[in-house]
């Protein structure tokens, strides 16, 4: 697929859960601890997924929507593979269970449609992801090369 991926998140809560930034790329939103997010690089005008993990020590939240301020919209997808062609289904709210969740290549991704300006390698993004109990939580979002398969952990 010649569409690079990436992370988006709008906002659909009223009420702002304060993200704290606790560690280099680790954020936190009530019971909801968001680590090392990351985005693959993209051209201005493609579109880009952006990937994360998630620990929960709270009851089950919902990721209801995100938005991102360099893409003309962002969504939540479930990645695909048919007839050896890897293509993307938006798949709407998700359920964050309690425990460790990820969103990584192979099954959900945030994807970033038509990126305004091109994600270099090295740089950060802002995405703000919107929750039905932390509500909406914006984080630093680490761009890595466009066939990363992990977060690089080397920045």
């Amino acid at each position: 697929m010649r569409n690079s991926f990436a992370l988006a998140f709008a906002g659909l809560l009223s009420t702002a859960a304060l993200a704290q930034e606790t560690d280099e790329h680790v954020f936190t939103a009530g019971a909801l601890t968001i680590e090392h997010p990351w985005v693959r690089a993209a051209q201005a005008g493609a579109d880009t997924l952006a990937f994360a993990e998630f620990i929960n020590t709270g009851p089950a939240d919902t990721l209801l929507s995100v938005a991102a301020p360099v893409a003309a919209a962002a969504e939540i997808v479930g990645l695909t593979l048919e007839g050896g062609v890897i293509g993307t289904v938006a798949v709407g709210p998700v359920e964050i269970p309690t425990g460790a969740f990820s969103f990584d290549p192979g099954g959900l991704g945030l994807m970033l449609h038509g990126v305004a300006e091109a994600l270099a390698v090295g740089t950060e993004i802002e995405l703000t992801l919107s929750f039905a109990i932390a509500g909406e939580v914006t984080i630093h979002v680490l761009v890595e090369p466009a066939n990363a398969m992990a977060h690089s952990h080397a920045h």
